[in-house]
């Protein structure tokens, strides 16, 4: 398993090196790290092992480690442009492209998220006009359905 996770920081690494301990870092914190160990005079030792000493040499990542960041960055964008579609109301379903072109490139992901988990079936039942659609949309947290005076989701 890679781990993409700052050691010191528990944020996405932005600039992987490999370090001596042959841990992946983000270079800033541990050029931070460096900088504070020697400051107060003490050794550099590995942040995973404090019994082993540490070279400040620093080395290029694997290219799986940055490879998976860059699809993770990719990833991201996706997410950051799916949250702001959400906040627009669609008038047919053919303004929905702009949705399904944000997701459909996270389809294997989600899959794969999702394997052995069985979707849910919502039942709901009641009066003319009194909000089943709506409740529909508020747990689609979409507007999906059509709107009209008279009756027009039957």
């Amino acid at each position: 398993m890679k781990v993409l996770i700052d050691a010191f920081t528990n944020d996405l690494i932005r600039d992987p090196v490999l370090a001596t301990d042959g841990h992946v870092y983000d270079r800033s914190s541990l050029l931070k790290y460096f900088a504070a160990r020697k400051s107060e005079g003490r050794l550099i030792v590995s942040p995973q092992d404090p019994e082993q000493p540490m070279r400040e040499e620093l080395g290029e990542a694997p290219a799986d480690v940055a490879a998976a960041l860059a699809q993770l960055r990719a990833d991201g964008e996706l997410m950051r442009k799916a949250r702001q579609a959400r906040s627009v109301t669609f008038k047919s379903l053919e303004a929905l492209k702009v949705v399904f072109d944000v997701l459909d490139p996270l389809s294997e992901l989600l899959a794969a998220t999702l394997e052995g988990w069985r979707t849910p079936v919502v039942i709901v039942f009641g009066q003319e006009t009194s909000g089943k659609s709506s409740l529909l949309e508020r747990l689609a947290m979409m507007p999906l359905l059509p709107r009209g005076e008279d009756t027009c989701t039957r």
